[in-house]
């Protein structure tokens, strides 16, 4: 049999491999650290805040000037002390002046607004004269919603009544984008409507400001009833059926929204077939921010002839 010769160094090196084995051979194996793969910043873990909200209007802007000494803030509910207008304040945007001076000028981005705004002064609850607008609010940050969080209530979980297992968690209103929508088109009707649901976690935006954004909730072909007749145009005004069951009214999300229609060979309903009535239900979806029937419709020219 061959034999082989260890050097003095060689002989050294397993001798020293044979007593680190026998003091650890009975010990435990050390785990390896792992890097966490979801919500995580250098292997430490970062829980992600996961909420469902509920829609319940577009987002407006207001500008005003002359505001103060009250300071208002978000949850207020302002109202035009000429037209009787409300809405709930999200934010406000200072751009100059001091409350206690009386001089404040900014915007406030709001939601829930009912009614129209004009040439007015605002109050809030018994203090008057809190600020100056000179007309009406303007729709702003297309695809971004005025929301109440939602709770799961467990007196409903074993419900077999068809109740509603959500309820607001309470009314303070929180912006959300819904992701579906952040490339909107021009000419922007909301894809959501009241009552809609959308799951959303914190964004952080490219100047670190946190922003609630997420998916919607709901199916995305919903039914419209027309407001009017076809037309000599390609949309028509609807009214969506809300996730109620009842259809939106007025100031309401999803309400008289222009759906529009895919025409062969032409661009007018009126002379399309099938031939829409007022009143009549569809079924339409949304993309990106703009409204269209699931109907092709066609002219009634035979084009082919």
């Amino acid at each position: 049999m061959e034999q082989f010769v260890l050097s003095r160094r060689g002989e050294a090196r397993l001798q020293a491999m044979l007593r680190w084995w026998d003091q650890n051979k009975n010990k435990q194996p050390i785990p390896q650290r792992r890097r966490a793969v979801s919500g995580t910043s250098r292997g430490t873990s970062e829980a992600v805040d996961v909420k469902i909200f509920e829609a319940q209007s577009i987002l407006k802007k207001l500008d005003f000037t002359n505001g103060g000494p009250y300071e208002v803030k978000t949850g207020d509910t302002i109202i035009g002390e000429t037209s009787a207008a409300t809405a709930v304040i999200s934010r406000v945007i200072i751009t100059s002046g001091a409350w206690t001076a009386e001089n404040v000028a900014g915007y406030f981005i709001m939601g829930n607004q009912a009614g129209t705004f004009e040439e007015e002064n605002l109050k809030v609850g018994t203090e008057s004269d809190v600020a100056t607008i000179a007309g009406d609010s303007a729709a702003t940050s297309y695809g971004a919603y005025y929301c109440y969080e939602q709770t799961l209530k467990a007196d409903e979980w074993e419900d077999t009544d068809g109740d509603d297992k959500l309820d607001d968690k309470d009314t303070i209103g929180v912006e959300v984008l819904n992701l579906l929508e952040t490339d909107s088109v021009a000419d922007y009707t909301p894809m959501l409507g009241l009552y809609d649901r959308i799951t959303a976690w914190k964004m952080t935006d490219d100047e670190g400001n946190k922003r609630w954004v997420g998916m919607p909730l709901v199916n995305s072909v919903r039914q419209v009833r027309a407001t009017e007749e076809a037309g000599d145009f390609d949309h028509i005004t609807s009214n969506l059926l809300l996730n109620n069951g009842v259809e939106a009214a007025e100031s309401e999300l999803g309400y008289h929204i222009e759906v529009y229609a895919r025409i062969c060979y032409g661009a007018a309903l009126s002379a399309a077939e099938p031939r829409i009535a007022n009143s009549q239900w569809l079924t339409a979806h949304n993309e990106q921010g703009k409204w269209w029937f699931d109907t092709v419709f066609n002219t009634t020219i035979n084009h082919g002839a």
